[in-house]
């Protein structure tokens, strides 16, 4: 880690040479604080940089599911969109993303995904996890059907193999506008006959 390199101020001074010698040092302390000095568990990652999961959840797809795009409903399985579950039926996970939670002055907020991907003997089709943002639901007869915009952020696994097991990171990207969202999933082809797939996905952002 570097020496820290600044001019500290001189005391009697006037404030007008003095004040921006202040902020300046600050600024270095700042900059050293989030970019240089790691976070722990980081591996070597600056605070300012490191990643916080906002949203985590997990899902499975199996044999006969066609190929559509699938909420993720943590801990059960996929459904598909768009969503008409009677109210009280499983739905998706929905988040409420607002991008002054996350902000810091001075730097961009961004947003990826981190994501898992394994499968049984049986040879999957190809698997896409996104973000995606939620449009106005409608419904009726005790229905909530829920339709989805365009992707934000994804991560494919695409060609993979019988008993696969494999991590995927998304680049980053800027944080969307706000608004509520869900994670979901896009298949290439039918689950085939025997065939089982699990996906998660952490939801990261980070100040860069």
């Amino acid at each position: 880690m570097p020496l820290l390199s600044y001019t500290l101020p001189t005391l009697g001074n006037s404030n007008v040479s003095e004040a921006p010698l202040v902020r300046s040092a600050l600024s270095a302390y700042k900059t050293e604080y989030n970019t240089n000095i790691p976070a722990p568990g980081s591996g070597g990652v600056g605070i300012l940089g490191q990643e916080t999961t906002i949203a985590h959840c997990n899902t499975g797809l199996f044999a006969t599911n066609p190929a559509t795009t699938y909420g993720i409903v943590d801990c059960q399985f996929a459904i598909q969109v768009p969503w008409g579950n009677f109210i009280g039926g499983p739905m998706p996970i929905v988040m409420y993303l607002a991008a002054a939670d996350y902000a810091i002055t001075g730097y961009t907020t961004k947003i990826a995904l981190n994501c898992r991907f394994m499968s049984n003997a049986a040879t999957p089709p190809n698997v896409t996890i996104g973000l995606y943002p939620l449009t106005s639901p409608t419904g009726s007869l005790g229905q909530l059907t829920m339709t989805l915009g365009s992707v934000v952020v994804s991560q494919a696994f695409n060609s993979q193999g019988g008993n696969a097991t494999r991590v995927g990171f998304s680049p980053d990207v800027d944080f969307p506008a706000d608004g509520v969202y869900v994670l979901a999933v896009v298949t290439s082809g039918v689950i085939p006959t025997n065939g089982g797939i699990h996906v998660g996905a952490d939801l990261v952002v980070r100040n860069v």
